[in-house]
């Protein structure tokens, strides 16, 4: 438990900066970037069993109720 600094933790959206997101996004993709890791095979798998043709939303919908679920709010769909 080694705080970033004396304040201790960041909480809300004081967590993330320019370099940690940067950092998380990339983070992200080179985990979901691995094709060759078996939970993102079966990511893969169960995202395309969920239909042909997956309208962009949909994917979108699709992957945050296999990781999640999460619940977007209108203004972050919007954006």
């Amino acid at each position: 438990m080694n705080p970033p600094t004396v304040e201790g933790w960041h909480t809300g959206r004081e967590w993330i900066d320019s370099g940690t997101l940067v950092k998380r996004i990339n983070f992200a993709s080179d985990i979901l970037g691995n094709t060759e890791l078996e939970g993102v095979q079966s990511l893969v798998n169960r995202l395309m069993n969920m239909g042909d043709k997956l309208s962009p939303e949909q994917f979108v919908d699709g992957c945050l109720n296999l990781t999640g679920p999460v619940v977007l709010t209108d203004d972050t769909w919007d954006n």
